[in-house]
This record gives C-alpha cells, structure tokens and sequence, in this order.
C-alpha cells in the first residue's frame, strides 16, 4: 500500500472540527497536526496499515473537508483541502491518533472545477462519492478524483485560493475570512542586488517552529473572503505569551477588502534554556462569528549562541581593562590606569545593560 493515497475526511459535526480544517488550511508546508479517529469510522483495508506504524509512516494522504452524515442529502458537501504525508501512526483502545506533516494544496481537476463553480454541483458530486463509498466511514483507501495527483509548491497560493472559493460557496461559511500563512522567516538586505532576502526557520520533528531569541521573525499571512461588509468590522489578532515573546510589527490587521496580505513581526526574548511557547493568529468580528479562522503556532526559543559569545568576549575585555592598571603598576602615569579603569567598568557596565534589555 505504500503508493496508494488515502482520503482523510474531517467534517463539520462540530464546530472544533470545522476549526481543525480552517487551521489546517491556514498552516504552512510541514506543519505537524493530529487526527483523531474510531476504528469503526476507518476503513478495514486501511488499519491493517495503520496497526503496522512502520507502513503507516510516510503514506500519502488526501485531507477532505465534508459535511456530517446526519445533515439532509441536499445538503451534503465534499472539498478537498491538503496534501499530508503520515509521521505516525498510534492506536489507544479503539482510537487512532494520525500524526500529519502538511504539504500543499490541492489542484481541482477539470471534471471537478466545472462543476464546484456553485453548490448544486458540489452537492452532486457528494452524492455520486457517496452513492459508491460508505457515508459512514472517515478515512477512505481510495482517494477522491476530484484532483490531479502533482503537489506544485509554485501553486500553493493559487491552489488554497481556489480551494477557499469554492468552501464560500457552502452557504454556512459564506461570509468568513480564510487565512494561509507562511512559514516563520528573517528579511536581511542583499548588498550585492538591494534585494530583501528571506530565510525560512526550521521546524523540528514534534512540529514546532525554532526561533532565536533576539532575532525578529516575521509571517506573511494572506487573507480572503467572497464578500466585504462594511457592517462587519473583522480584524486579524494575535495571542501569546508576552514575557517570552513580543510582538514587532503589524501592518493593516484589520481586513478591510475582500483580499490582502498582513506582515507580522516578533521578537522572542530572552531566555536561560530552551522556551516553549505559542503564538495563536485569529479572524474576529464585530458582531461575533460563530467560527473563527484560526491557527496555532507552537514555537521553541532557542538561545542566540552567537550573543553568548558576544557577551563573554565584551565581559572578557571590560574584565582586562579593569585589571590592566595592576599589571602595567608604576609603569604608566595614574591617570591613564585610571582611564584604563573606568574604561573597564563602563565596559562591564553596559555588557550588564544589555544582558538585561529586551
């Protein structure tokens, strides 16, 4: 089975679901996210793969937005949203926990794009899938035809627009934002070409986004919604703990077109070891939607080895010039020792400030 795509399905039975599918929409590449599902909602051809980790692990997957099995027939829906590959595979009791590294999104194919232009047709072809496979089931070993098989970095910002446009054709999401982020990255300019530059940070296995404390990260967040309404004031927030980290920068967080891009900025600060921390970005409105656009950033502050270093260097220096009037004795004139001197403490002196500034 390790060329074969499955279809992981999430659906709208209750609203931390529907926030589950809007955050996996909003994360960048990479991203770890966790499903959770009951064996009787996975296929029987499927757990024999998910029961042996090891086969489990880096299996291709379809993630699929669709409507709970208890909603009318006319009112059913199937989107596909992500490509993901399996991390890991774990069975408690009669629940498998699905670890997920997000890849990109989707492309339509043509069958698919003439017919999700409006509900009706993406009603239909709910019908048809489920006409054939069981409504019941939540993970599926065949994967849904209504997309090409090639996952193009190049088209990721096209794909999850495309994709987003036709969720704002289900008429209970109609009127909400959609984010996608970018990965966490550092702008430098390029001397040689007066260029910004941009480097992304890494992430580690446990899906965490590394930055380093003292240096600003940034995130590009692009937004979009079908419709602008001037009666509804929405705004892009963003939540975290500020004594670990800050916010920068924030450019035009309120949404006031139906499109548009937010830069935001932060520094993480100073830290004695290794700090996990988090940074939450939501869509909130006045008056308030039941759903928000929601996605969470788990992050891990890594010490600036470098400012370490810089650090004992300055203290090391300011240590010498405090010193040097004993070493060079009657040698000198006092009032230079004395230069020396204060020298060194106002060396140590502002080594100190800034080991204290954030």
């Amino acid at each position: 089975m390790p060329n074969e795509i499955l279809t992981l399905f999430s659906s709208n039975s209750t609203t931390q679901y529907t926030k589950d599918i809007f955050s996996v929409l909003s994360l960048p590449r990479n991203s770890i996210i966790n499903f959770r599902y009951q064996t009787q909602h996975v296929d029987n051809s499927v757990k024999p793969v998910f029961e042996d980790r090891q086969n489990g692990i880096g299996i291709r997957v379809l993630i699929a937005f669709r409507s709970s099995e208890q909603l009318d027939h006319d009112k059913i829906f199937i989107v596909p949203i992500r490509w993901a590959t399996i991390t890991n595979v774990k069975l408690f009791s009669d629940v498998y926990t699905i670890s997920l590294s997000l890849q990109g999104y989707p492309s339509f194919s043509l069958k698919f794009r003439n017919i999700c232009s409006n509900f009706f047709g993406i009603n239909n072809y709910a019908k048809e899938y489920f006409k054939i496979n069981k409504i019941e089931l939540a993970v599926h070993s065949v994967h849904l035809d209504a997309v090409d098989l090639l996952d193009e970095v190049n088209r990721d910002t096209v794909n999850w627009r495309s994709i987003v446009e036709v969720i704002l054709n289900i008429p209970e999401y109609e009127n909400y934002h959609f984010l996608k982020s970018s990965a966490f990255y550092w702008e430098k300019n390029n001397p040689k070409t007066n260029r910004i530059e941009f480097k992304y940070f890494p992430q580690r296995d446990d899906g965490k986004f590394v930055l380093t404390e003292g240096k600003c990260a940034y995130l590009e967040l692009d937004y979009y919604s079908k419709n602008y309404n001037r009666d509804i004031s929405r705004q892009i927030n963003v939540f975290l703990d500020e004594k670990n980290i800050r916010k920068a920068k924030g450019l035009r967080t309120f949404l006031e077109s139906r499109y548009g891009t937010v830069v935001l900025g932060f520094q993480p600060q100073k830290t004695n070891n290794n700090t996990v921390t988090e940074i939450t970005v939501c869509t909130e409105s006045e008056p308030m939607d039941v759903i928000q656009t929601c996605v969470n950033f788990p992050i891990l502050i890594r010490k600036n080895r470098m400012y370490k270093i810089l650090k004992t260097i300055i203290m090391g220096f300011g240590a010498g010039l405090v010193a040097l009037p004993g070493i060079l004795g009657s040698n000198v004139e006092i009032w230079l020792n004395i230069i020396f001197a204060l020298s060194g403490v106002l060396v140590i002196s502002l080594n100190s400030y800034l080991e204290s500034k954030e």
